[in-house]
């Protein structure tokens, strides 16, 4: 398995996994799709310590959503102990919906998410501190 398939795979399992409403799978493909676009817009603002600042508080409320999908993601780890019957279906479940467009549309923006949260960590060191404390990494 490569590293993307990998990487989708997880994501996926993150988006099932996340208590976002509704509980359709494809709604939460896009919930996390546009949380994700949005929070790269607003990380793509980041060139310096000045424009860091002034995307604070809006970067506060983004890693608070992406602390809690890592919270439920683990609670529901914990809980659920993973066997072939379970880890059958999930790739089965993977399988399906990695041929809809949401999951398209959720791996490019988690591509594009990560490539801006980067750039960001290496413009601005403070913002990768930043980063790593609020989302709890």
């Amino acid at each position: 398995m490569n590293r993307c398939t990998a990487f989708g795979i997880a994501l996926i399992f993150a988006v099932l996994a996340s208590g976002c409403t509704p509980q359709d799978p494809k709604s939460k493909m896009r919930r996390a799709t546009a949380e994700y676009t949005e929070a790269t817009n607003l990380i793509a603002t980041i060139k310096d310590r000045a424009s860091f600042e002034a995307a604070k508080p809006k970067l506060k409320r983004h890693c608070a959503w992406v602390r809690e999908q890592n919270r439920e993601n683990q609670a529901k780890k914990n809980s659920n102990s993973t066997n072939a019957q379970d880890a059958n279906f999930a790739m089965k479940e993977f399988e399906k919906l990695a041929n809809e467009p949401e999951f398209k549309q959720l791996m490019d923006a988690a591509m594009r998410y990560v490539g801006e949260v980067l750039r960001a960590s290496m413009a601005v060191p403070e913002f990768n501190q930043f980063y790593k404390q609020e989302t709890g990494q």
